[in-house]
């Protein structure tokens, strides 16, 4: 036995219907663990050279992750919401990683989340978010104070008033002009700061 597995040859195993098998005989690499009766290869061995392999060919990885996605969404949408259901504690502590490396795809992702609870139709990223900042030389529309801090995102057309949660109606703001706007239409707020006559 090892770590309680009980050793087996491959033929047993897969005439007894399982996966997994422990031979009892290190692999080439000297692992003395368990191995697939598919092939007979180490687990251990296979898992190093699928993370050598991710490594070393990202933009293949991507890509196929990206096609086996579109082969079937729904499966895998399902497969990773039965995950998190199991997993609830884990789930927790990946978003709080996720949220603390990206601050900006955070506020992105909360924005998304607000316009469909006020079933608002579109949707943005945070490179749209990202290239939009850059076309308003990060500086609040209303006010010109720098956003590189902080700012707001706000939109334009406010849902009360019938806008979209698309990047057309999406615009950067200070936090204090943002406030401030509310849920006024845009061109209200501009004649209240003298912007329009």
């Amino acid at each position: 036995m090892i770590d309680g597995i009980p050793l087996m040859k491959r033929s047993a195993a897969k005439a007894a219907g399982m996966a997994r098998y422990v031979s009892g005989k290190p692999c080439p690499a000297g692992h003395n663990g368990e191995r697939y009766v598919s092939t007979g290869q180490c687990t251990l061995c296979l898992l190093q050279h699928k993370k050598k392999w991710l490594v070393t060919n990202i933009d293949r990885s991507r890509e196929y992750a990206r096609e086996r996605y579109w082969k079937n969404p729904g499966a895998l949408c399902q497969k990773a919401l039965e995950w998190r259901q199991q997993n609830p504690e884990r789930t927790k502590e990946l978003n709080v990683i996720w949220h603390l490396r990206n601050p900006h795809g955070r506020k992105t992702h909360n924005s998304n989340r607000r316009a469909r609870e006020k079933n608002a139709p579109g949707t943005y990223t945070h490179d749209q978010i990202t290239h939009l900042a850059d076309v308003q030389k990060w500086k609040c529309v209303y006010c010109s104070v720098s956003l590189r801090k902080s700012y707001h995102i706000d939109h334009i057309k406010p849902f009360a008033l019938g806008g979209t949660n698309e990047i057309q109606n999406i615009q950067l703001l200070c936090p204090a002009c943002n406030m401030r706007k509310h849920a006024k239409h845009p061109i209200n707020f501009a004649r209240e700061n003298g912007l329009l006559l």
